[in-house]
């Protein structure tokens, strides 16, 4: 009886197991990989259950993002794309250029 309550426990779990990547989470970074000529991911934890991977494309500095659950999907999904994994730094913060009227529409000034 005790092989068969072993065989119903979930397996183990380590800090090597990753989780897999969302397939459509991929596609997206890729997507917006191929349309920029290569972007740089940098993942950021948004809060309980969610996390941004935020992308900077090569070909002027253009934003995009992909929310997946957590950082480790995150990280699994960056993995897996044609993204470069990147840090903020001043270079990165310096290549991102914002389109006309986002910085009021973040301030919630714009309609």
């Amino acid at each position: 009886m005790s092989e068969t309550a072993q065989e119903n426990e979930p397996p183990e779990t380590s800090p090597e197991t990753s989780p897999a990547a969302p397939q459509k989470a991929v596609v997206a970074v890729n997507r917006f990989t191929a349309t920029h000529e290569g972007a740089r991911a940098v993942v950021q934890f948004v809060g309980e259950g969610a996390t941004r991977i935020t992308l900077v494309g090569t070909d002027g500095g253009v934003l995009g993002d992909v929310v997946v659950r957590d950082v480790e999907t995150a990280d699994a999904v960056v993995a897996a794309s044609d993204a470069e994994a990147a840090e903020w730094d001043r270079e990165l913060a310096g290549a991102v250029t914002l389109p006309a009227g986002l910085r009021k529409k973040m301030a919630g000034h714009a309609r």
